[in-house]
């Protein structure tokens, strides 16, 4: 987990903004980089933001310029929060229509599958560790008593 102080002002970027004249401001780059940085944070009250952004879709595709790469900068920092909640999420998205979304949700669930292996393994190996540490010493102490 990093540094959350950051969080709520990353939060404002993202949220609707209540006037037009705020909006206008907030650019779907703006957003896109104000996702990254709540994914790389690792936030998990932005998930019901990163939800509702994975939800906007246009009706026609010449209306909602850019709005697939926001989508798939949410699937992104879906994919690093990686949390149960999250890998739902992007299940539900798995399937979309737009081809930047679906790669970006695909990359964010391989992703969190990647870190439960590791994690996994890792506490695996930190088991075997600690079973072969707990045989050694009453060997040592056998060998000790026998000298």
């Amino acid at each position: 987990m990093r540094d959350v102080s950051t969080a709520p002002i990353l939060l404002g970027v993202i949220k609707p903004a209540r006037s037009f004249r705020k909006e206008r401001h907030r650019t779907k780059s703006v957003k896109a980089a104000a996702l990254w940085a709540l994914g790389e944070i690792g936030d998990q009250s932005a998930i019901p933001y990163f939800r509702n952004i994975m939800q906007k879709r246009s009706p026609l595709p010449f209306m909602g310029k850019g709005m697939g790469n926001l989508r798939a900068a949410a699937a992104s920092a879906l994919g690093r929060i990686g949390s149960d909640e999250c890998r739902d999420i992007l299940q539900q998205f798995s399937k979309d229509r737009n081809d930047t979304v679906r790669r970006a949700v695909l990359d964010a669930l391989r992703s969190i599958q990647r870190r439960k292996i590791v994690a996994s393994a890792q506490a695996q190996q930190l088991m075997v560790e600690e079973d072969v540490q707990g045989q050694s010493r009453p060997a040592d102490l056998i060998s000790r008593r026998t000298r």
